[in-house]
């Protein structure tokens, strides 16, 4: 009896997790869609022709995919739970563009500046945890009084945490000159 519990646990926490990847999967090509129409707008309005342009318009649009997924996201389902879910793959896909921005500089950069990059990067991840972990004790109930809203507020605070960097390095990336 004890097995069949156990096995019926696990199968409906992987078919939560599965429906939770399905729904958020089905929000971001629903935002990519969206944003082709603004890729197309700001090439259009701006008349964008130089490689400079090319990255804002990508970094503009990378954005709004991430921004607008989790909106959607949100949308479907107002539940504290969803939410957080919500927020958590938010910080998921920050971070993939984080990845993707720090290769775009990486690879601009002169090799005797490449060093520099990584020890930065590496420092940030320091700072990222231990703010990580600065936040997640602020969260507690012996500092906040408690609450579901808690575990959002901590949600979106780590998803901050790795959003400001990834407006780092598109800065960073944005003043070389092509």
């Amino acid at each position: 009896m004890k097995r069949i519990l156990i096995f019926c646990f696990l199968f409906l926490l992987v078919a939560t997790f599965s429906h939770a990847q399905n729904r958020h999967e089905k929000m971001k090509a629903q935002a990519t869609k969206e944003a082709q129409t603004l890729r197309q707008r700001l090439i259009q309005e701006k008349g964008y022709t130089y490689p400079e342009d090319t990255l804002s318009v990508n970094y503009k649009v990378d954005m709004f995919i991430v921004e607008k997924t989790l909106e959607n996201h949100i949308d479907a389902d107002l539940s504290t739970a969803n939410s957080i879910n919500a927020v958590y793959a938010y910080e998921k896909d920050l971070d993939s563009l984080l990845n993707k921005y720090y290769r775009l500089l990486y690879k601009r950069l002169k090799p005797e500046d490449k060093q520099t990059l990584k020890n930065a990067q590496r420092n940030w991840i320091k700072f990222r945890d231990s703010e990580r972990a600065l936040v997640a004790t602020m969260s507690h109930e012996r500092y906040t009084g408690g609450g579901t809203i808690q575990g959002q507020i901590k949600a979106m605070n780590f998803a901050q945490i790795t959003k400001r960097r990834v407006e780092q390095l598109y800065g960073h990336l944005s003043r070389i000159t092509f």
